[in-house]
């Protein structure tokens, strides 16, 4: 029989950070990573539409969601990381992407 994922709780000192420093040791900043998402996005653009709702899950610096071009572009991450990497245009979404996701374009 199949369990349910226990939902994940929210980081208990309120920042928002669910685990310091995840980012800066697992996804170490790098200025080449999103001049490599750009060509990435890029070559993918024959496959997205101009019209495209586009939902980015675990986005972590929101490097694919910054680079892609949609109607609307949205970057969910657990961690508030996600609301400080999203570019202009892209709405960041802090929560739990196996609560359902799909609820952020029914707004």
């Amino acid at each position: 029989m199949t369990q349910t994922p226990a939902a994940t709780p929210p980081p208990p000192d309120g920042t928002g950070v669910f685990r310091p420093g995840y980012f800066q040791t697992r996804l170490a900043p790098n200025s080449h990573r999103s001049r490599i998402w750009e060509h990435i996005t890029e070559y993918l653009r024959r496959w997205i539409p101009a019209e495209a709702r586009i939902l980015e899950l675990g986005a972590g610096w929101c490097d694919f969601a910054n680079a892609v071009h949609g109607s609307r572009v949205v970057a969910m991450d657990l961690d508030d990381t996600v609301r400080a990497a999203a570019a202009p245009g892209v709405q960041a979404v802090v929560g739990d992407c196996t609560s359902r996701p799909a609820d952020v374009f029914a707004k």
